[in-house]
């Protein structure tokens, strides 16, 4: 291992080589070398994975999956109904619970009523604001990891996050 000195105009790195892996790191914050940027203005390694851990939560929150356990391909929803057809095997799926809706159940798994606020029916609703739950599921998944990673003391503005997708 061989240790060198690099200072730049303002900021000094460590150039470590190692057998043909070569890595830079800067003496003052400890991060990858950073020319023509402040310490303070780099992410560290831990906050960026931190931030991809609640963006991945957030990505995931609005990921659906097949409901038929051997074909699980996940999609989408767009536009339309929550009555799902799976797009690589054709199996239907309620958007609002996730169950696999049987092919002789179909429109019957949600509420036929008008109206109906679905509390007391216990049934699905066939058209929904599925944006507003969506951002209230992403919101929730964002949150909940952020608390995770505070555990292990990274910091990740959920709220910046969600304002500046």
């Amino acid at each position: 291992m061989q240790l060198h000195g690099d200072p730049g105009p303002q900021l000094a790195s460590l150039f470590v080589s190692l057998s043909r892996v070569q890595i830079q790191i800067c003496v003052d914050c400890g991060e990858e070398y950073h020319p023509g940027i402040r310490c303070d203005q780099v992410e560290s390694k831990a906050a960026a994975g931190g931030r991809c851990a609640v963006e991945e939560a957030m990505t995931n929150a609005m990921i659906r999956s097949c409901p038929r356990a051997t074909c699980r391909k996940k999609f989408l929803k767009e536009s339309g109904c929550n009555k799902m057809t799976c797009p690589s095997c054709g199996s239907l799926g309620c958007y609002v619970c996730r169950a696999e809706i049987p092919a002789n159940v179909a429109y019957k798994h949600f509420c036929q009523t008008p109206h109906c606020d679905h509390k007391r029916c216990g049934m699905c609703p066939l058209y929904a604001d599925t944006n507003a739950d969506d951002m209230k599921r992403i919101r929730n998944a964002a949150k909940k990891t952020a608390r995770l990673q505070r555990k292990n003391r990274v910091l990740v503005d959920v709220d910046a996050m969600l304002k500046n997708p």
